[in-house]
Order: C-alpha cells, then structure tokens, then sequence
C-alpha cells in the first residue's frame, strides 16, 4: 500500500447533528455500514432514540460510534467537544442536519415560533460550526437545507419560518465557502425536496413520495467523502418531486 492509499483509509471521525431519525439517523447508519475507518459521532434532543439507534449497532459500530442528547434550542457542546478529543480530536466531516419544521398560518406563527425556528435552523448551525471548526484542518461541511429555501422554487403555505430559516442556511453556506477557502474546508449545501421522513407526513399528511432517507444518505456519504472536492459554496438541488 502507498502513502496515498494510508491517507485515503486513515479513521476519520463524521459529526452529524440531528442523526436520531430520519436522513440523519440513515446517513449515520450508512457511513458505519460502508467502513469500519469510520467513526460517527452524532446528537439529537431526544436520547431514548438515539438509545434504540444504539441498539441496532453492531458491536465494531458502537466502538466506532457516540450518540450525544444536545437540545439545540439550548445547546451545550461539552459532551461534543469530549467525544471529538476521545475520537482523537480530528474532525473531518460535519453535517449539519438537524432541523426544526413548525407548520402553522403565517398569522398564526408566535414570536416564540420564529425564535425556536431560527434558533435550531440556523443560529445552532453557527454554535456547532464554531465548536468544531477547531478542530478541523481540512475536509468539508455539509449544511442541509430545502427546496423551499432556494430562491424562485415553489413555496407553500405554513411553512414561512421554517423556509426562511433554512433560506439563511444556503446564504451562509456560500459565505463560509469564501471564508474557509484558505484553510482546505470545503463548504455546501443540499436542498432537499421530497423525502420518506417523519417531518414529510407532519407537514404534509397523505403525500408520498418514492425518495427514501436511505438514499439520500448514500448520496450524502458519496457527496461528502469525495466529490466535495469538486465543489465549494455550492447548494444541490436534490429533488425529484415537491413539496
């Protein structure tokens, strides 16, 4: 084996926010999945979930795998920055994935509901970017955002905090692009369209759709471990049907 191929299959360590459903807890499962040089660490409000996620590992991936209950409508990141320096304190790979959808009238929406919308949707990615970066040399960040963010797609109804909040998401995706470039970290977004999830059917009962997390994690996995490097401050529209 050459000194590129040892490059290429050293450990390295994902963090991935809102891993305890849905896309986030596929993609964990997926990068445990493709190689044991992968170690996962991932945080969600709810740790029962997590706890189940756990449970479904086996026993190499829970070696290689820490699941950490972080609320980030009040976010404390001790217990993150612990499990990146017991990792080895090397992060190259952060997926901000978590995100908080509240459907509701635009007249109807309180100012608590705006504040938990931006606090989880955007202001957290800020804390948690700024948490890890330190710890990152090079690599890459992926933010996850949605159709209903990108500018000129098709908008619906009740869901104003929630796609503006994830609107400023790609907005910042691009400006850290330019103010990471100096440090080998590439930063992009993917906008989301249609997907198999839990916060599909709460914001959109009865509609179904054949885009399951599980592929979204595969292309999330591909995006993120290799073409990354062709891309920088860039928003993937990854979407064959809306809402």
């Amino acid at each position: 084996m050459n000194h590129r191929d040892k490059n290429e299959y050293r450990m390295r360590t994902i963090v991935i926010s809102g891993g305890s459903s849905g896309i986030g807890r596929a993609t964990v499962k997926y990068f445990l999945n493709a190689h044991r040089d992968f170690r996962v660490i991932t945080f969600a409000r709810r740790s029962d979930k997590l706890q189940e996620l756990s449970k479904e590992l086996s026993e190499d991936q829970r070696n290689r795998f820490k699941g950490l209950s972080i609320d980030l409508e009040h976010p404390n990141f001790d217990e993150l920055e612990s499990a990146i320096k017991e990792f080895g304190g090397k992060v190259d790979v952060l997926i901000n994935n978590a995100g908080l959808l509240i459907v509701k009238p635009f007249e109807e929406l309180t100012e608590e509901d705006i504040k938990r919308s931006y606090q989880v949707n955007i202001l957290s990615v800020y804390q948690v970017i700024q948490c890890v970066l330190p710890y990152m040399s090079q690599g890459n960040i992926l933010n996850i955002s949605t159709m209903g963010g990108v500018r000129g797609s098709q908008k619906f109804a009740g869901l104003s905090a929630y796609s503006s909040s994830k609107s400023a998401l790609l907005n910042l995706t691009e400006l850290l692009a330019e103010e990471f470039s100096d440090r080998g970290i590439h930063v992009n977004a993917i906008a989301l369209g249609a997907v198999d999830t839990p916060m599909l059917t709460s914001a959109f009962p009865g509609f179904k759709t054949q885009v399951t997390p599980d592929r979204v994690a595969e292309y999330i996995f591909q995006l993120t471990t290799s073409d990354y490097k062709l891309l920088n401050g860039k928003t993937i529209e990854l979407t064959a049907t809306t809402p």
